[in-house]
């Protein structure tokens, strides 16, 4: 696992657990080989460490102590109006990459691509869960240090990860997209 974007405390009208948190901070942390594997997962924070639950792995699937630090870099993301929500030929151009230049990870608004297995309760405690951000496919711009190589962020087929943070547990949710 790694974390891919990190939130700093508060976002207009975005809340999250203090247990999700460390310093204020959400850290979005991705498991490349669940978001490969075309499977949903979850990473739940514990005072242990963070631990990756899901993917393609037997009944606990892969699990990993969260191992810091990583390589970072910043990411500007663009607002767009409330009325892009409501606007079919906008959601089109954004499906196909056509509305912006890049990479499109979002936070908050709303899922634009569904879910392959929608995520309508936490994978973990089966409590409700808020629609956070995307994850995009990142072949760009999210550096994987591994033997201080740099590497992609590679969500199988074009894909994105759709977050969800539980209101329940200390548990982030994430669901592989459609096409």
């Amino acid at each position: 696992m790694f974390p891919v974007l990190n939130f700093a405390s508060p976002i207009p009208g975005i809340t999250w657990r203090s247990e999700l948190g460390v310093d204020g901070v959400l850290s979005l942390d991705v498991c490349p080989s669940c978001s490969h594997s075309l499977n949903n997962y979850y990473v739940t924070i514990e005072a242990a460490g963070r631990k990756a639950a899901g993917g393609f792995m037997d009944e606990g699937g892969p699990v990993w102590e969260l191992d810091l630090p990583f390589g970072s870099r910043r990411v500007d993301l663009q607002p767009i109006s409330v009325s892009f929500w409501d606007d079919l030929d906008a959601q089109e151009e954004y499906l196909s990459r056509r509305l912006l230049e890049g990479v499109y990870h979002q936070v908050g608004g709303r899922a634009v691509k569904t879910c392959r297995d929608p995520i309508d309760e936490c994978q973990r405690c089966g409590g409700r869960v808020d629609f956070f951000a995307v994850i995009d496919y990142d072949d760009l711009n999210v550096p994987l240090y591994e033997e201080a190589q740099p590497r992609s962020l590679i969500i199988g087929d074009m894909r994105s990860l759709n977050v969800y943070l539980c209101r329940q547990c200390p548990t982030i949710n994430y669901g592989i997209s459609e096409d």
